[in-house]
């Protein structure tokens, strides 16, 4: 079983804590750090739709420090000092899951036998 949690965040010196799957789709794309796994660009596309494009950067908090414009997701285990977590429609992910964006699949014989999208 593959299981990931991304988490919406922005850099830590944002006026603005707060994101919506409705402005993400308004935006168009999010940012996510270039080491994440291609499947996961796959899997985040089918949360967020086909129209959102997924941008990998190598200095994830840099490109979030540009513009308040620019969520990032960023996989839970990977927080660290500077980034800032907004809340997704409402929800903190820390205290409540659909704070977050689940992904997972299990595998069977080697396949991916089913995707799973928790949000």
């Amino acid at each position: 079983m593959y299981y990931k949690e991304y988490v919406p965040v922005g850099h830590i010196y944002w006026v603005k804590g707060e994101t919506t799957l409705n402005e993400i789709e308004d935006i168009k794309r999010v940012y996510i750090a270039s080491e994440e796994s291609d499947s996961d660009d796959v899997f985040l596309k089918q949360i967020l739709g086909n129209d959102i494009e997924i941008v990998k950067v190598d200095d994830l908090l840099s490109t979030l420090k540009e513009s308040e414009e620019n969520i990032g997701l960023i996989p839970i285990e990977d927080l660290q000092e500077g980034f800032k977590i907004l809340t997704l429609d409402g929800k903190y992910c820390l205290t409540q899951s659909e704070g977050c964006l689940l992904i997972g699949y299990k595998l069977e014989d080697g396949k991916q036998n089913e995707f799973v999208s928790i949000y």
